[in-house]
């Protein structure tokens, strides 16, 4: 099947079906992604439904927000669980959505999500984080390698995978259902609205020049599959 479950109604909707809304503790383990498409490794997280051990942490804290509460490395609870796909938005990273990951986790739903490479906060390029098919390829790697976990990959449902993000991660969640954008039309759009997008500001401000910007012939698909889990 392909993975098509990426509106906030569907999401709604893997939440209000995952075992009965029973609650569970939050579960959290980091996992490193080998991926062709990058030269090195990537990290990443999973939150998942957990009884009560492991360590007891707090993830996504800072000066600004609070953050939410996990148990590290904590069993699973019994049973399979709708997955989510989440990305984080240009510049952020996956502790800027820990707390909506843990919600999901403990109404009964396995999160992963990865810290994207070239657009994340630590490791940010504005001109090859425009690259955006490579943050679907990214989440379908780290699909891949925890599907494939001997702890975690059971309690997978692979029926019923979703996808969720913040901004750039939104439409990193839109891509993966196999929407595409419209280069010319985010050049034009820009050159109409100039610095009263702080998007358009930050590329020109990097020098990016979109109008140079071609379509890459022999894209990969930003289309997922969610059971062969190999690109269509």
């Amino acid at each position: 099947m392909n993975l098509a479950g990426i509106s906030l109604s569907l999401l709604l909707a893997a939440v209000s079906t995952a075992s009965a809304m029973e609650s569970y503790q939050s579960g959290y383990k980091t996992i490193q992604v080998e991926a062709r498409h990058h030269v090195a490794p990537f990290s990443g997280t999973v939150f998942y439904p957990a009884i009560d051990d492991g360590n007891l942490i707090v993830v996504g804290e800072n000066p600004v927000f609070k953050g939410a509460e996990a148990r590290q490395d904590a069993s699973p609870a019994q049973g399979q669980f709708p997955v989510i796909l989440l990305s984080h938005g240009l510049g952020g990273h996956t502790g800027t959505l820990a707390w909506l990951s843990a919600g999901l986790a403990q109404r009964g739903v396995i999160v992963v999500s990865v810290n994207h490479p070239n657009s994340t906060t630590r490791d940010f390029n504005m001109l090859t984080g425009l690259d955006h098919w490579t943050r679907v390829q990214d989440l379908q790697a780290a699909l891949d390698q925890v599907a494939a976990d001997p702890l975690l990959g059971p309690h997978m449902d692979m029926n019923s995978i979703h996808a969720a993000g913040f901004s750039y991660g939104g439409w990193t969640a839109l891509s993966m259902g196999g929407l595409t954008g419209d280069l010319a039309g985010y050049a034009a759009h820009c050159k109409e609205v100039g610095s009263a997008s702080t998007h358009c500001r930050d590329l020109a401000r990097a020098g990016v020049d979109l109008d140079a910007r071609t379509p890459i012939s022999g894209m990969p698909p930003t289309r997922m599959s969610a059971s062969s889990r190999s690109w269509r």
